[in-house]
Formats: structure tokens, C-alpha cells, sequence
């Protein structure tokens, strides 16, 4: 052993050139060379020792991620206070433990290895940690012990490889090689972090899917079943072996029928939907359709896999569905791992810079070009072209969309899904297999180009009894191993052929296998036969029965009346057990807190908070009517009781909710309780659900409609049906913000669904009523808007809404009450110059052109000095042609960004009046050269559209309509190059945009899906097929080919279908210039809807200036709109500075406001409720009409003076 004096003397003998002489001139070069080689490894030794004399406890410590001192052994060590010095203190598993840092890590490892004690000590834990690593599929042990296992691995070089492993694996793996960073060089298997980040990004997608059809573990699932389902999707994507000769011949022919159809210019992606209601295993199916594809090809097949579930992902926009698809493309296919990360990286700037160029007032050109829309196009192109070439083995690029229901109620999130697919599609993609999966129909995928449908769906219904059996038999073996007594049991549960199909649902099957095992050993056989014997006469409250059954039959004696029909209370503390409960049920007094403890440990049935106990939710909507039918009776006292208990305590939510369990009409929420109030009820909606008797309770779908209302997500439209005027709105005011949106491709059912009755204003408050009015505007309501009750909203949405109603449905509103809405309209914009919706400006500017010439100069400044970034929807591109047509300053910022949008979004079509538009332009400027780019047959198609001429009435005959062609996208193309070039003949362009009126699309639609959905009365149906036969005409029958009176003569074509959307129907006749006359071919006298329809086509004839239509149509009226008449009109220069006033006056704080008005004598008691923009409207009239404008300037200026110092 080397002592501290040896080392000085080695030391010296290293150093000391003499010394060494002299040694060698006595001793030779043999002994001065044995000196020599000591000390050197000595002092090497000495100069890298971190951690002196660390002994058996530092390598234990070392190869171990985490360690606890007292657990180290040390062969008679004690652990060293350097070693501890050398360490972190960490949290683990909620105990504190140790970590050693990795540069003291290293060092000991390296020493260990030298002095040989490293090899040794691996060994010892060399067979567990092989045993722990045996399955890569499940972990079992805590994760710093698994990390700790993984970190040896790697020191011994004998680690698994992790393809496939679960992802505690992979996250324990990468524990281990960062702990191991600073020693590389001891192992040469380490994973790159890289490597690391795709393994866990595939882990974690697998996951969820591997729970779901239970196989948690990554070995064989337990799902049972839906052959003829998993058949289908087989066939679809084409990829998987046959499981049989005729599944084989059935999938060769359709093989052979898509190869031609492809070969035949037919590029489109392909699509299939599975429908299914809930409890019917749908998601179990979508997860296993994606774990065989995932993991059963030989050669990788590329798949995407959107769960709208995952609060992670964000459908509103296509760019971060992109961002998600590249990540999960990325993960599958490390050979372009790095190209989708560049691509990933590049589009989070870009939506930065989006975000950023939205939000600046004053966009600096490089920002402004960095986040141009087109670069999304961009893009997709490069994301498409990755995903078609890491297709190119199997031929097939899956896109699997599951639980669509949670989306299909917010109409931004399928319109962010609907562009992220057809942006996927708007070039040629034969290999793309896209399967939706849903609650309900997804007609959105319909509407795609480039995508279509399989025209019949996958639908689920319960199991048949086979797979039933086999379901149960798998489940009942996980989740009791040895106690399930599996073909009795299986065969009792799942019952025959002859029972009700609802105890062969996937949900009731499942709910019975865990009752039988959360039941005593003793019991569960007696369990299995109730439940055999309710499945007989199975209905929609089957789960409740079984709950029911266990309730009566297996819960102690004493705590039955307790339980049932005691928990009629949906809570109970001690003191309700003792004053209300306990007399009805004829519960000892001395004896209720025995009771209340016992019953807190039947978790089964309820959840305890402090002193309180909960019925449970899941519970409790499925056994209260049976509770009702069980002790109708003590049913009654008991709710009357708790009614009469919480109205002395003063609690509203409470009592109003035993007034509606006690069976009393739900309109008394509208007229008597505060809306707050109502909210909190809003989570009980599923105790009145309808398993309720009519003779129980009779109100009981009406009272659930009630409480969903106030509750998010969107109602489905039957339950909508059943809210009064007032609570529909205020549900639309909560959750619908998607569908007060002055947009749409589809109506709505629920707006369709809407009552007429009239509402009590003084009830509503500012939010709900703006909800209507946005609603009413929407779907062409306008006879039931009061102009008095108009107010401004504070969301942008609905201030868009509005100010299309102002700028372009006019003829409703006076003078005075118009000229207050735009000056609210733009204060609107100005208090949100950051985020404010630019269509409220390009809605405003055609009126403005006419009428003010001060507002048309102050909408056209917001439109020139930034547009944020469109979206690309459809209410996107109306804005802009509506500003289009009258722009002058902003023209060429509105059409740079119309052609933007129109690149990646344009619908492809083209109607005769676009191209008389483009032929024109063609002649006079160089978008002659770029409509030459067009294949032949199109140029020639367009040439003959062209041609085509209105009779005397404004209307032409025959095609009016090209579908699929290019020439929109080659002026948006052409516009984006010379957008800003001056010498545009604006005239020629302003006639392209007017020739479509797409901001008319939505309101006209729903006013002619009225005339499309009534065909009940002889007139009414013929009155729907004159609009079926015309909508159906307007297309060209191809490029070229216009059918002659020959051809029209000789054939008798087929009965046109029936059209079922009028927002579907208006849309493909804008796209054909035809909108006005297909309102005025919808139009019925005798139709209830006939004064909004009129109204509509009136106002779409003075933008068109056909008059003779709309004279008549409807009447001349009184009151027409105008901003200001002659007397009235101000000087742009006053009406500028009153703006400037306002400006400045809201900019003060709310307190230095309300000092100035209340000094003043400008606001008066019924000013208090309302909304910030009407109380401070009211202050400036009431300054004008009282001369008291320059007074209110001073007091500004002066707060604003105090606010500066």
C-alpha cells in the first residue's frame, strides 16, 4: 500500500532532475526506471482521483441512477463524505434520495475499472436485471430502479434493443445515457438523444391503443369480434394479409378496379367512416385497426393517427395538425427523422411570425413575408412529398381520425381538419387511405376535393353471441386470472340468441365482468346468475339493474334503507342523515354515526370530501328511477323532505334541484333562478336521463335538455329541440361560438332548430343577446331583430356579424341607430388594434363609399396599414371580394391576399360571369400568358362559358358552372406576382370579385333549406324538385363536352337527387354566378320564411342593380337607411375627432372614467347594466345633445395629464 510519504517521494523522484541522476549512477537505469514508472502512475492516479477512497460503496452508488446511503454496502467502508459531496439531493418516489453527478459518476466508474472492482460488481445483478428486462413491453419495477437497471446494461454491453419497448423503457433508457454521458467511451451501445426522442414518440402513440384493446404489456390483446368490420378496414387500406379465399378474391378485384381508375387520372385519396353510438366499442376497434397496421406489415407502413380526445392536439388549425403528422411520420421513418424536424421547426416560426404579423399594427416587410400564408402551401407540398415516398414500398399512407364526435359540435375544429386534409389532397394522392371514426355521420369528408368517400359506412351494432362470449371469456381471464370460472360464467352473463341486444353491448359486457370481480369469492357465482336473469329482459338501463340487484341483495342489512332509497340525497353529512333522512328511513338517532361511517366504506356507491359523502355520478343517473319504481312513496317524502330542508338553509342550487326530482316544470329556471345558479346544476343533467318513467317524472328529457344547456359540449340537436328561446341562446352563448360565425358549408341543425317564440329581453343578459342577434343575422331572421335592441359585441366574431348587417343588409335601420352601431363598430377596432377581426372594415367599405367619405377613408386606413393573416375559410374569402369590389388605397393589400388564400383554398370553380371577367383580362394585361398554361380542353371550356348571355331578366340558360378548373388558381398565381403593380385595371379585376356574392351564401341557405326540407304538401314538393333540377343543371357536363338539343332531346336523363342542404345548394350556385336566381326560385308566398328570403334577394339586387328584380319582389319601404341625412351628415374632420375623443376617453381607468361622467351629470341609473361600450355610447350622445363636448375634452385631457405625472 502507497502511504502519503511514499507518494512525496515518488513525487520528488518524478520532479527532481538531479535526484534522478544521482539514482541512476548508483542503483542503474533499471532501478531509476522502476522508480520512475511508480510515480508516474501514482501521481496519475493522485491527479484524477475526484473521490479518494471510496471503496464498495461508491461503485454501488454509481451504478445506481438514484441511492439511499443507508442501503450501500460497504465490505466494512463507511460511506465517504466525499462521495456524499459529490451527489445531489433529489426527490424520488416521494422519498429523498441521492444522485451522484456525472463527472463524479465518471470517475469512479473509470477507477472501478481500473483497479478491476467494476466487473465483479455487474455481475452480481446480472441475471435480475436480465429478468427485468426480459419483457420491453411492460414495467413492473418503480422508474429510478428501472433506470438503474438500464445504466448496467449499458456498462455490461449486453442491453436489449428498444424497438418496440414500452415507454417506460424508453424513458428509463434515456435516464440511464444521460447519467452515463461522461463515459461514453466505457459502452459503445448508448442511444443518441435523438434516437431516444423517436422511440418514445413511438411508445407513446402505441400505448393508449395497447391499453384499449388490453394489451398493456405489448404482447397479445384480448379484443374479440367485429371480423366482418376488421375485414372491411382489411380491404380498404390493402396492406395486411387476407384472413381468408374470399376476403382474397374480393380485394384482388377491388385491387384491379383502382389501378384503373388511377390509371384514368383518377388521383383522388379515399376515405371510409365507422359510426357508432356509445358503449359499442368504437375506439376499441379504431385502436385495434391501428395497432395491426402499426405493427403487423413486414415493411412500414406510413400512419398518422389523430385522437381528438388528446387535449394535446389543436384541430382548429391545420398547421399544427401538420406539426403532429410530421412528428409521428418522423418517429416511424428515421431516415427522414431529420428532414420532418427541419420542417416541423420552420413551420412553429412560421406560426410565430403569424402570430406576430396578426398582432402588429405596423408589419415590418421581412415579418410580413416570413409569415405570408403561401408558405404553408409550402409547406404541405414538402410534408406530402415525404409522406408519398415513405409510401412508396407498401403503395398506401394511412390518416386515421378517431373520436370525431368530440369535435364534430365546434365547427373551427372540423374546418381545421377539413383543410388539413384537402391541403393534403389539393394535388394528385392515390396512395392516402383516410378512416374517420364518429358518433354520428361525418359529412364534412364529403365536401373534400381530391378526397373521395366510400358511400356506405362501417356501422357498429352490440356483438353477436359468440363473439360476445369470447369477449367476456378473455376479460373476465385478465382481470380475475384462476377465480373466473370461464364458460359458465361467460355463457350466463352473455345470455342467448333470443335476449335484448343491449346486454351484448361492448360497455354492458365489461361492466358486468368487473361487478362479478369487485364482488366476495363466496358470491360472485350467485352475482353471475342475477345477472343472467335481468339480461333476459335487458333494456336501456340494464347497468342500472345490475347495480341495483347488488345493492339489495349484498349490501349489510343495516344499510340497506340507508343506501336505498336513502341516497336518494345525492349528499350526505351527519346532521342531514339525523334531521331529514334518518326519521324517514327509521334510522336509530343514537346509532347515525355508526350508519355514516359505515356507508363511507361502500366506495362502490359513494365518494367521500371531508364529512361529506357523494353519491356517485356514474351511479346515481342509472338507479334513481329504479329507486322511484322500487318505494315510489318513501321516494316522494324524501325528496320533498331534502326540498324543504335546503329551502330553510337558503340554498337555491340544492332546492332547485329536488324541485325538478320532484317533478316540477323546468321553465322555473328561466323565469326565477340566476343563471349562476343554473350553472352549477349543470353537472346532474345525466340524473333525469330517459330511463325515467313518464309517470315518475314527467318533465325528465325536458329537465335534462335544461341542464345540458349549461354545460358544454354543443347539445345534440333532439335535445336542443326541447329549450325555450331564451336557454337555447344562452347555451349558443356559452358553447356555440363556432356557430354564431357568419360562415358555414353546411347548416346547421341546431340554428335550423332554433324557436320563434318571442323573449323577454329585460331576462337575457348582454352576452346571450348578442348571441341571438349574431344567430338571427346568420340565418336571415332579420323580421325578428328590433334595431333598438342591436348592441356591439366585445368578441370579434359576432362584431363581424354585425357589421355585415350594417354594411350590407341595410334597408332594417334608421339613420340615427346606424350611424351609433358603425361608430361602435369602429371603436370596436380601435380598442383592439392588436387582435382586431379585419371583415369588420371590409364589410363596412362599400356603404361607406356611397355614403361617408370619412369613414371610407377610416376603414380603408385599417385595411392598407396591416391585414392580419387570413385563415383561408370560406368567410375569409367573402370579406375580401366584398371589400374588392369597392376598394381604392387597400386594392392591392386585399387581392395579394385573396390570392393568397384562393392558391391553396380556391373551390375550383367558374362561372360565366368570372369568365367573361378572365377573357377581358386576358386581352388587356399578361394573365393572358398565364391562362395559356391551361391544358387546352379547359382554355376552350372557359372560352365557351364566356359566351354565354343573359336573357331580359339577368338569367342565362343552360351550364353556368366549371368545376375542377385551374384558371381561378392561375389569377391568383398571376395576382401574387404583379399584386402590387399600379397599372392593374382595377375595373376589370372589380368585376371578377363582384361576380360572386359569397357573403350571401349563408343567410340565403338557410332560408332556402326551408323551402328544400318541407316536401310534405304537393306544391311544397314540386317547389323543392324546380330547385333540385336547377342546382344540378348549372354544371358543364366536362371541359368541352355541352350537351346539344339533339342530345337533350334524345335522352331522358335521370330524375336530378333530391338536395337535403340549402347552404350546399346557394354555394354551388354562387359558384355558378346564379344566387340571386336561385333565392328567387326558392321563394314561396305561402311560406313563413317569404319576408326574410325577400329580403335577402332585395338587398343582393341593389348590389347588382338589378332593380326591376327586386321591385318586383318587395315593396318600396319607408325609413331606408342611410348613415346621416343631409341636415345630420358631420364634416370628416368632426367626425374624426370625435373618434379620437372616444379613443382617448376609454383609454383612462375605469375610476377616472366614472369620476368624469359622474361629475358631468352624463350617466344615469339604467346606463348600470349596460354593456361598457353602451354605457360610454350614451355618455357622448348625452355630451352632444347638452353642449358639453368641449367640457368632456377638458376633463380628458386633464386625466390623462394626472396618469402621465
Amino acid at each position: 500500500m502507497i502511504t502519503n510519504q511514499t507518494k512525496s517521494i515518488l513525487q520528488i523522484l518524478a520532479n527532481d532532475r538531479s535526484l534522478a541522476e544521482t539514482l541512476e549512477r548508483l542503483g542503474g537505469k533499471e532501478l531509476l526506471s522502476s522508480f520512475q514508472q511508480v510515480a508516474s502512475e501514482s501521481a496519475r492516479l493522485a491527479d484524477s482521483m475526484l473521490i479518494p477512497s471510496l471503496g464498495r460503496s461508491g461503485v454501488e452508488a454509481a451504478l445506481q441512477l438514484t441511492f439511499d446511503p443507508s442501503s450501500l454496502r460497504t465490505d466494512g467502508d463507511s460511506v465517504s463524505a466525499a462521495l456524499l459531496a459529490g451527489s445531489d439531493a433529489v426527490t424520488s418516489d416521494t422519498r429523498r434520495r441521492l444522485r451522484l453527478r456525472n463527472d463524479a459518476r465518471g470517475e469512479i466508474l473509470r477507477q472501478s475499472r481500473t483497479h478491476g472492482a467494476l466487473k465483479p460488481i455487474l455481475s452480481e445483478t446480472a441475471s435480475s436485471d436480465k429478468k427485468t428486462l426480459a419483457n420491453l413491453g411492460s414495467a413492473d419495477a418503480k422508474p429510478q430502479d428501472l433506470a438503474s437497471v438500464w445504466l448496467r446494461s449499458y456498462l455490461r454491453e449486453d442491453a436489449p434493443r428498444l424497438e418496440g419497448a414500452a415507454p417506460e423503457h424508453v424513458q428509463a433508457a434515456a435516464e440511464a445515457a444521460a447519467a452515463l454521458s461522461s463515459v461514453k467511451d466505457l459502452t459503445t451501445n448508448l442511444p443518441t438523444s435523438d434516437e431516444i426522442a423517436r422511440l418514445l414518440a413511438l411508445a407513446e402513440f402505441r400505448r393508449p391503443l395497447e391499453l384499449l384493446v388490453g394489451a398493456p404489456n405489448g404482447g397479445g390483446d384480448r379484443f374479440a369480434g367485429r371480423e366482418d368490420e376488421l375485414k372491411r378496414l382489411r380491404g380498404f387500406v390493402d396492406v395486411l394479409a387476407s384472413h381468408s379465399v374470399s376476403e382474397a378474391v374480393t380485394r384482388s378485384f377491388t385491387r384491379v378496379t383502382r389501378t384503373a381508375a388511377t390509371f384514368l387520372n383518377d388521383g383522388s385519396a379515399r376515405g371510409l367512416t365507422v359510426v357508432a353510438g356509445g358503449g359499442l366499442g368504437k375506439s376499441t376497434l379504431m385502436a385495434k385497426f391501428a395497432l395491426d397496421h402499426f405493427l403487423g406489415p413486414v415493411r412500414p407502413l406510413p400512419f398518422i393517427y389523430f385522437d381528438f380526445d388528446r387535449a394535446s392536439l389543436q384541430p382548429k388549425d391545420p398547421a399544427q395538425l401538420l406539426i403532429e403528422a410530421a412528428k409521428q411520420l418522423g418517429a416511424q421513418f428515421p431516415s427522414r427523422a431529420d428532414d420532418l424536424s427541419r420542417l416541423r421547426r420552420d413551420m412553429r416560426q412560421w406560426i410565430v411570425d403569424r402570430e406576430w404579423a396578426s398582432s402588429a399594427a405596423d408589419t415590418d416587410p421581412g415579418l410580413k413575408e416570413r409569415a405570408n400564408p403561401t408558405r404553408l402551401r409550402t409547406f404541405f407540398d414538402s410534408f406530402r412529398e415525404t409522406l408519398r415516398g415513405a409510401a412508396y414500398e407498401q403503395g398506401v399512407a394511412l390518416l386515421a381520425l378517431d373520436t370525431m364526435e368530440i369535435v364534430q359540435s365546434v365547427p373551427e375544429a372540423v374546418e381545421g381538419i377539413r383543410q388539413f386534409i384537402e391541403r393534403l389532397c389539393n394535388q394528385p394522392f392515390p396512395e392516402l387511405r383516410i378512416v374517420a371514426a364518429g358518433r354520428a355521420e361525418i359529412v364534412e369528408l364529403s365536401t373534400i376535393r381530391g378526397l373521395t368517400m366510400e358511400p356506405r359506412p362501417i356501422e357498429l351494432k352490440a356483438l353477436d353471441v359468440t363473439d360476445a362470449r369470447l369477449m367476456v371469456e378473455r376479460l373476465g381471464a385478465a382481470l380475475m386470472g384462476n377465480d373466473w370460472e370461464e364458460r359458465r360464467w361467460a355463457k350466463r352473463i352473455v345470455g342467448s340468441r333470443t335476449d335484448p341486444e343491449q346486454r351484448r353491448e361492448p360497455l354492458t359486457l365489461r361492466v358486468s365482468v368487473e361487478l362479478v370481480r369487485d364482488t366476495e369469492p363466496q358470491l360472485r357465482g350467485k352475482v353471475v346468475e342475477e345477472i343472467g336473469e335481468l339480461g333476459q329482459s335487458a333494456s336501456e338501463n340494464f347497468v342500472g339493474a345490475i347495480f341495483l340487484k347488488r345493492m339489495l341483495d349484498h349490501v349489510p342489512t343495516e344499510l340497506k334503507a340507508l343506501a336505498w332509497p336513502g341516497l336518494v340525497a345525492r349528499k350526505i353529512t351527519r346532521d342531514l342523515l339525523k334531521r331529514v333522512i334518518g326519521p324517514i328511513i327509521e334510522a336509530p338517532q343514537d346509532d347515525i354515526d355508526r350508519l355514516f361511517d359505515r356507508l363511507a366504506r361502500e366506495i362502490w356507491i359513494v365518494e367521500r370530501d371531508g364529512e361529506t359523502l357523494i353519491h356517485r355520478a356514474d351511479l346515481r343517473g342509472r338507479t334513481l328511477p329504479l329507486m322511484c319504481r322500487h318505494d315510489p312513496v318513501k321516494f316522494k317524502k324524501l325528496v320533498d323532505a331534502l326540498l324543504s330542508h335546503y329551502r330553510a338553509e337558503g340554498d337555491e342550487a340544492e332546492a332547485a334541484y329536488y324541485r325538478l326530482l320532484a317533478g316540477d316544470d323546468p321553465t322555473f329556471l328561466a323565469a326565477e333562478t340566476p343563471g349562476e345558479i343554473v350553472d352549477r346544476l349543470g353537472p346532474s343533467a345525466d340524473d333525469f336521463s330517459t330511463a325515467w318513467a313518464q309517470k315518475d317524472l314527467p318533465h325528465a328529457a325536458t329537465v335534462r335538455a335544461y341542464l345540458r344547456s349549461r354545460a358544454s359540449p354543443l347539445m345534440p340537436v333532439d335535445a336542443f329541440k326541447l329549450l325555450p328561446a331564451e336557454l337555447a341562446y344562452t347555451h349558443l352563448a356559452r358553447v356555440g361560438a363556432g356557430l354564431r360565425r357568419l360562415e358555414g358549408r353546411r347548416v346547421q341543425a341546431c340554428l335550423v332548430a332554433l324557436p320563434n317564440s318571442p323573449v323577454i329581453f329585460e331576462r337575457m343578459p348582454a352576452s346571450v343577446r348578442i348571441a341571438r342577434q349574431s344567430v338571427l343575422i346568420k340565418t336571415g331572421r332579420w323580421r325578428e331583430l328590433d334595431p333598438s335592441e342591436l348592441l356591439v359585441p366585445t368578441e370579434a366574431h359576432d362584431a363581424v356579424s354585425l357589421a355585415w348587417f350594417v354594411g350590407r343588409a341595410t334597408s332594417e335601420l334608421a339613420s340615427p341607430r346606424a350611424s351609433e352601431l358603425i361608430e361602435g363598430l369602429l371603436f370596436h377596432i380601435e380598442r383592439r388594434k392588436t387582435s382586431f377581426d379585419w371583415r369588420v372594415p371590409a364589410y363596412l367599405l362599400a356603404l361607406a363609399k356611397d355614403r361617408d367619405a370619412a369613414l371610407y377613408a377610416h376603414c380603408e386606413g385599417h385595411l392598407l396599414r396591416g391585414l392580419p393573416l387570413a385563415s383561408g375559410g370560406s368567410g375569409d374569402r367573402a370579406a375580401l371580394r366584398a371589400a374588392l369590389t369597392v376598394a381604392d388605397k387597400a386594392f392591392a393589400n386585399l387581392a395579394h391576399h385573396w390570392a393568397a388564400l384562393a392558391v391553396d383554398n380556391d373551390p375550383g370553380t367558374v362561372s360565366s360571369g368570372e369568365a367573361r371577367a378572365l377573357i377581358d383580362l386576358s386581352r388587356e394585361t399578361t394573365l393572358g400568358e398565364k391562362l395559356r398554361e391551361m391544358p387546352s380542353r379547359w382554355a376552350e371550356g372557359l372560352g365557351r362559358l364566356a359566351e354565354l348571355q343573359g336573357g331580359s331578366d339577368g338569367q342565362s340558360t343552360g351550364p353556368r358552372r366549371q368545376a375542377d378548373s385551374p384558371a381561378m388558381r392561375l389569377v391568383a398565381q398571376w395576382l401574387l406576382e404583379h399584386g402590387n403593380n399600379p397599372i392593374i385595371p382595377h375595373v376589370a379585376l372589380r368585376r371578377l370579385f363582384a361576380a360572386r356574392q359569397e357573403d350571401w351564401i349563408v343567410p340565403v341557405g338557410y332560408a332556402v333549406h326551408a323551402t328544400l326540407r318541407d316536401r310534405g304538401s304537393v306544391p311544397a314538393r314540386e317547389k323543392a324538385e324546380e330547385i333540385d333540377l336547377f342546382v344540378n343543371d348549372l354544371d358543364a357536363r366536362g371541359p368541352v363536352s355541352w350537351v346539344s338539343n339533339l342530345d337533350a332531346i334524345l335522352s331522358s336523363p335521370p330524375r336530378p337527387p333530391s338536395l337535403t342542404d340549402g347552404i350546399a345548394a346557394t354555394r354551388r350556385a354562387d359558384e355558378a354566378g346564379s344566387l340571386l336566381e336561385l333565392a328567387t326560385r326558392s321563394l314561396d308566398q305561402s311560406s313563413p320564411i317569404c319576408s326574410d328570403l325577400s329580403a335577402c334577394i332585395a338587398r343582393i339586387s341593389r348590389a347588382l342593380d338589378h332593380s326591376e328584380i327586386a321591385d318586383a319582389i318587395l315593396a318600396p319601404r319607408k325609413n331606408e337607411f342611410e348613415i346621416l341625412s343631409a341636415e345630420q351628415r358631420l364634416s370628416p374632420e368632426t367626425m374624426t375627432r370625435l373618434r379620437e375623443l372616444g379613443i382617448r376617453f376609454y383609454g383612462l381607468t375605469f375610476s377616472q372614467k366614472s369620476e368624469i361622467v359622474g361629475r358631468l351629470a352624463l350617466l344615469e341609473d339604467n346606463d348600470i347594466a349596460q354593456p361598457d361600450f353602451e354605457r360610454f355610447r350614451r355618455v357622448f350622445i348625452r355630451a352632444s345633445e347638452r353642449g358639453k363636448l368641449a367640457d368632456l375634452e377638458q376633463a380628458i385631457t386633464e386625466a390623462e395629464g394626472r396618469t402621465d405625472r
